[in-house]
C-alpha cells in the first residue's frame, strides 16, 4: 500500500525514479512536470492561487487566512482532490513531497524568527496585574482541568494516549503569541483595549512555556538516552547557546546598528550577516536537541525590534515568508490529514477529543474569571477568551514536530488538525460579532466646543504623522492660545500624538512620550517626536498652554483606535489631524491614501469634534526649525465662512476661541439667502442665529472681531464670495456640513472630490481656486450634534446686536 503523505516523515524507505532538476522542454517530448523545480513551482502557485480563492470566500464569513490556508490543504490532500489519481500523479506525485515539505519548514522558521525580531520583551515587564492574571490564568486553569480529568479517568486511557496527552498540555495551554499578534493583526484589533491585554498575557504565556520546555527537556532527553549525561549536556548547550545569542549575536547586531545611518535601512551586507547568524544559531539548537523553529525565535528574541533591524527584515523578508512559504506550511498541514482516519472510531480519538474540549472550556473560564476578577466588562472578557483560544501555525508546527518524533499518528494527527480549523472556525467570526472596538468610541458622552463653558480649559488632541504636519497645526494652535493675562484669557490644554506606522514590531504602542538621550533616537523613530515635541513646547512660553506628548505606533487601518481612546480618556473637545494631501515644493500635490483612511475612520468614530487641516503651502522644515521667536509676532487674519448647522457651529465656537489672542484678527463672513425665502429647518436657523448673536456680544467691544453678511443665491454666488475675499486671510475655518442639505449649494456635493471635507472645504481645498490660506473643516461630535440644547432664541426685533457689529477693515 502507498504511504501517506504523513507517513512518509517517518522510517519508510520509498525508491523514485532519479528526477532532474529542470526538463528537455515539451517541444523537444518531455514532460515540463518531470523536473523537480518546475513541478515545485507549480505546487506553490497552486496552493498559493487556492488559498486566495479560498480565503476571498470565507472571509465573508469572518474566516482568517490561516484557516483557509489549512482548509486549501484538505482540499489538494489525498482526502479530496488527492484521492483522484490522475490529479495525484500529475501534480502532487510522491517524488516532490519531501521538496515541498522542506520549502514549507523554510517559511516556518523564517517566520518564527521574523516574529522573534517583532517581539518587544519590555511588555512582559510592562504588563499589568490584569495582563498577568489572564496570563496565568490561560495556562494554569486548564492545564489543571486536564489533569484532573486525566487521574479521574485512569487506566481507561490507551496507554499509547499518554505521551500525546503530556505534549498537548503542556503545547496547547500555552496561548501561543505568534498566532495571537498574527490574528489579532488581521482582524484589525492589535491597539484595542482586549487586543493590547492578549498580546502581553500571550507573551507571557509563552514565556512560561519556555521556561517550561527548558526544564523539562533535559528530563525527556535522559528518559530516551541510555547515558543520564546527556540531560546534564542538554540543559548546559541551551544556557550556552542562550548567552551567544545574547551576548554575540545581539552585540554584533547592534554594533551594525549603531554604523548604520540615522533612519535608513540596513545595509545588505549587514542584512545578510544577520541571517547567517540566525541560520547558524538555529543549527546549533537542533544538533543540542531543540528544534530549529524554537531556536531561530529564541535568536529572534536576543534581537533588538524596531528600526532599523525590524524594519529591514519586515520589508526584505515579511512579504515573502507570508505570502508565500507560510502558505505552503499551512496547507501541507491541511494535505497531511486524512479526514477518513479522523472519522473512524477509535477509543484514542475520543479521548483526544475530550481532553482538547477540556482545554478550550478551561482557558475560557479561566481567562473569564481572571478579567472579570479585575472588573473587565463581561463583553471584552468573553472576547479576551476568544482571542486567547485562538490556534494556528505554532499549533500545527507543534503536530508536525509530535509526527516527526512518532508522538502523533494518522488519526492523531488528522485530529489535530480537525480541531484547528473547527476552533479557528468558530473563534473568529464569534469575535468579530462581540467585540467592535470602534462602535464603542459613537456610544460615549461625546464632547464639542460649542457646549464648553467659555472660561473653561479647552483641551485639544493634535494629531501630527510627520514634521511636515507640524507648522499649519502649530500655527492653528498658536492662534488659540491666549496670551499670559491677556485679553479673555482662557487656559487651553494641548495633548499631542505623533502617528507611526507599526513596522519591525508585533505590538502596537499608545504611551506617553520620553526624550530620548541616544544619537538617532529609541525604537519607533523618537528622534523625530523629539523635534516635534520640541517645536509645540513653544506654545507654552508665555500663554496659558499646556502640552502633553505621546506616541501612537500601529497600523495605519487600526490608527483611529488610538486617537479615539486617546480622546475619550482626556475628555478631549476637539482633535485636529493633518489632510492627506499636502503641498509639494515641486507644485505637485503629495497624496497619502493611509492617511485618508486614518482621517475617514476618526471622522466616523470621534468622541468629540474633529477638524481636518488642509495647508496650501509646502512645510519641508524640519520640526526642530518651526518655530522662529519673531514669527508669531505678526497678526494672523482668520476668517469662518458660515453657513448655518451644527458643524457650522462648532466652527464658529472654536473660532471664538481665539478672540483672546491679541494677534489674531477674526471675521465672520455669513452665507444668508436673500429675504423671503422660505426656511428649510426652522430649528437650526434658530440655533445659528443665537450661536451667532452670543459670539456677536461676546465680543461687541472687541476691535479685532468683524461680522459682514453676503446674500447668495446660488454655489456660483458662494465662490465668487470665496474669490473676492478668501486670500485676505491665513486661516479659513468652515464647518464640514455633512448631511446638510441647503439650496445655496444643491447639487455642488455630485461634483466634489473630497466628501470628508465637505461642500465648502472641498472648494478651500481646490487648486482652482487658488487660495493660499490654511483651510480647517470642523465636524462636530455626532453624538452632541444629536443632542443640541433647545434654547429659547432672542427675537430678531429685540435682539441689541447689529448684524453687521464691525464692519471696518483691519
Amino acid at each position: 500500500m502507498d504511504p501517506t503523505p504523513l507517513e512518509f516523515n517517518k522510517n519508510v524507505t520509498l525508491c523514485f525514479i532519479n528526477s532532474p532538476v529542470s526538463s528537455a522542454g515539451f517541444w523537444l517530448g518531455d514532460n515540463p512536470l518531470r523536473g523537480m523545480l518546475p513541478l515545485v513551482m507549480l505546487q506553490i502557485s497552486m496552493i498559493v492561487i487556492c488559498c486566495r480563492i479560498v480565503h476571498s470566500v470565507l472571509r465573508r464569513l469572518g474566516q482568517v487566512e490561516a484557516t483557509c490556508q489549512i482548509i486549501v490543504g484538505i482540499l489538494l490532500g489525498p482526502s479530496l482532490a488527492g484521492s483522484i489519481p490522475w490529479f495525484r500523479l500529475t501534480f502532487f506525485p510522491k517524488r516532490s513531497w519531501m521538496h515541498l515539505i522542506t520549502v514549507s519548514q523554510l517559511g516556518y522558521v523564517l517566520f518564527m524568527f521574523l516574529v522573534g525580531v517583532k517581539t518587544d520583551l519590555s511588555l512582559i515587564l510592562k504588563s499589568g496585574r490584569k495582563a498577568m492574571a489572564v496570563g496565568l490564568a490561560g495556562i494554569f486553569a486548564p492545564l489543571a482541568l486536564v489533569f484532573l480529568f486525566r487521574y479521574a479517568l485512569g487506566a481507561s486511557i490507551p496507554l499509547g494516549l499518554t505521551p500525546i496527552i503530556r505534549g498537548v498540555a503542556m503545547r496547547w495551554c500555552m496561548t501561543a503569541f505568534p498566532v495571537v499578534s498574527h490574528t489579532l493583526a488581521e482582524l484589525r484589533l492589535l491597539n484595542s483595549s482586549v487586543g493590547r491585554i492578549a498580546l502581553s498575557a500571550s507573551l507571557l504565556s509563552n514565556f512560561v512555556f519556555v521556561i517550561g520546555v527548558a526544564i523539562l527537556s533535559p528530563l525527556e532527553v535522559g528518559d530516551r538516552a541510555t547515558n543520564q549525561l546527556s540531560a546534564v549536556l542538554t540543559t548546559s548547550s541551551c544556557i550556552v547557546l542562550a548567552l551567544v545569542s545574547v551576548f554575540v549575536v545581539r552585540v554584533v547586531t547592534l554594533w551594525m546598528i549603531r554604523k548604520t545611518p540615522p533612519r535608513q535601512p540596513l545595509q545588505e551586507r549587514d542584512f545578510a550577516a544577520v541571517l547567517v547568524m540566525a541560520f547558524g544559531c538555529g543549527i546549533l539548537y537542533e544538533l543540542m536537541g531543540y528544534n530549529v523553529s524554537t531556536g531561530m525565535f529564541m535568536v529572534g528574541l536576543a534581537l533588538p525590534s524596531g528600526p532599523p533591524l525590524g524594519t529591514t527584515l519586515v520589508r526584505r523578508l515579511e512579504g515573502l515568508v507570508s505570502d508565500l512559504f507560510l502558505p505552503v506550511f499551512l496547507a501541507m498541514g491541511g494535505f497531511k490529514t486524512l479526514l477518513s482516519a479522523v472519522t473512524s472510531d477509535e477509543a484514542e480519538l475520543k479521548y483526544l477529543q475530550l481532553f482538547l474540549v477540556l482545554i478550550m472550556a478551561g482557558k475560557v473560564i479561566g481567562i473569564m474569571a481572571a478579567a472579570l476578577c479585575n472588573r473587565m466588562r463581561l463583553r471584552n472578557a468573553f472576547a479576551l477568551a476568544l482571542v486567547m483560544n485562538v490556534r494556528g501555525i505554532n499549533e500545527v508546527g507543534a503536530l508536525n514536530l509530535w509526527q516527526n518524533d512518532g508522538m502523533a499518528g494518522t488519526h492523531t494527527y488528522g485530529m489535530g488538525i480537525i480541531f484547528i480549523v473547527a476552533s479557528a472556525g468558530i473563534v473568529t467570526p464569534l469575535l468579530k460579532r462581540v467585540y467592535r472596538p470602534s462602535v464603542t468610541y459613537g456610544k460615549t458622552n461625546a464632547r464639542n466646543v460649542q457646549q464648553s463653558k467659555h472660561d473653561a480649559e479647552l483641551r485639544v488632541l493634535a494629531c501630527v504623522h510627520g514634521e511636515e504636519d507640524v507648522a499649519p497645526i502649530v500655527d492653528v494652535l498658536q492662534a488659540v492660545r491666549p496670551a499670559a493675562g491677556g485679553f479673555q484669557a482662557r487656559p487651553i490644554c494641548i495633548y499631542l500624538l505623533h502617528l507611526i506606522q507599526l513596522a519591525g514590531r508585533s505590538a502596537a504602542l499608545l504611551a506617553p512620550h520620553r526624550e530620548s538621550n541616544r544619537r538617532g533616537g529609541s525604537r519607533g523613530g523618537s528622534s523625530v517626536t523629539d523635534h516635534i515635541v520640541h517645536a509645540f513646547r513653544h506654545i507654552e512660553l508665555g500663554s496659558h498652554a499646556s502640552v502633553y506628548p505621546f506616541v501612537s505606533i500601529s497600523p495605519y487601518a487600526t490608527m483611529h483606535l488610538d486617537i479615539c481612546a486617546l480622546a475619550q480618556e482626556k475628555n478631549v473637545a476637539m482633535l485636529i489631524l493633518p489632510y492627506h494631501k499636502r503641498a509639494a515644493v515641486h507644485g505637485a500635490a503629495e497624496v497619502t491614501g493611509a492617511h485618508r483612511g486614518v482621517n475617514a475612520s476618526v471622522l466616523s468614530y470621534a468622541p468629540c469634534s474633529v477638524g481636518i487641516l488642509v495647508n496650501h503651502r509646502p512645510s519641508k522644515r524640519p520640526a526642530s526649525t518651526v518655530i522662529v521667536p519673531s514669527r508669531y509676532d505678526a497678526r494672523m487674519y482668520v476668517a469662518v465662512y458660515f453657513l448655518g448647522g451644527p458643524d457650522d457651529r462648532e466652527a464658529l465656537s472654536f473660532a471664538a476661541r481665539m478672540v483672546g489672542n491679541p494677534k489674531v484678527f477674526l471675521t465672520l463672513v455669513r452665507l444668508r439667502r436673500p429675504t423671503g425665502c422660505a426656511a428649510v429647518d426652522a430649528e437650526e436657523d434658530r440655533h445659528d442665529d443665537q450661536v451667532v448673536d452670543e459670539f456677536l456680544l461676546d465680543s461687541k467691544a472687541n476691535e479685532r472681531v468683524a461680522c459682514c453678511e453676503e446674500v447668495v443665491q446660488n454655489g456660483e454666488d458662494i465662490i465668487g464670495v470665496i474669490r473676492d475675499i478668501g486670500n485676505e486671510f491665513n486661516l479659513v475655518i468652515v464647518g464640514r456640513r455633512q448631511g446638510m442639505e441647503s439650496p445655496l449649494t444643491a447639487g455642488m456635493a455630485d461634483w466634489s472630490e473630497n466628501p470628508e471635507l465637505g461642500v465648502l472645504g472641498d472648494m478651500f481645498a481646490s487648486t482652482d481656486l487658488l487660495c493660499t490660506a490654511a483651510t480647517l473643516v470642523v465636524q462636530q461630535s455626532r453624538a452632541a450634534a444629536r443632542r443640541q440644547p433647545k434654547r429659547q432664541c432672542m427675537p430678531k426685533e429685540s435682539n441689541p446686536i447689529s448684524r453687521c457689529l464691525h464692519s471696518s477693515s483691519f
